[in-house]
């Protein structure tokens, strides 16, 4: 695997990271499981913070934008319609992956 291949996988992976309805990161059993593979992605590889953070930003507020189901809902939706409590939600879950992954 290449370095840009490495950094292609965080990105496919990084929702897999949390609770799909709470966000918490890498709480879960299997949310943590997908967290150390990615970290050790990034070791292996030396992804630099800057580079996990381009990667995953857009997947994340993807996500929270328009891809988002809460508890018992069968459609995605926008997690908040308010885009300003979104980006916030956004910025707070890249950072604590970032430092995850890149510690």
């Amino acid at each position: 695997m290449s370095k840009s291949a490495a950094i292609n996988e965080i990105k496919q992976r990084i929702c897999g990271c949390y609770g799909s309805v709470d966000l918490k990161f890498a709480l879960h059993p299997s949310d943590e499981k997908t967290a150390k593979s990615l970290k050790a992605l990034s070791k292996k590889y030396s992804i630099s913070k800057s580079e996990v953070e381009d990667a995953i930003t857009p997947v994340i507020e993807d996500w929270l934008a328009s891809k988002y189901y809460g508890f018992g809902e069968n459609e995605p939706r926008a997690y908040h319609d308010d885009k300003n409590v979104r980006a916030s939600k956004a910025s707070d879950m890249i950072s604590e992956a970032v430092r995850y992954i890149v510690s």
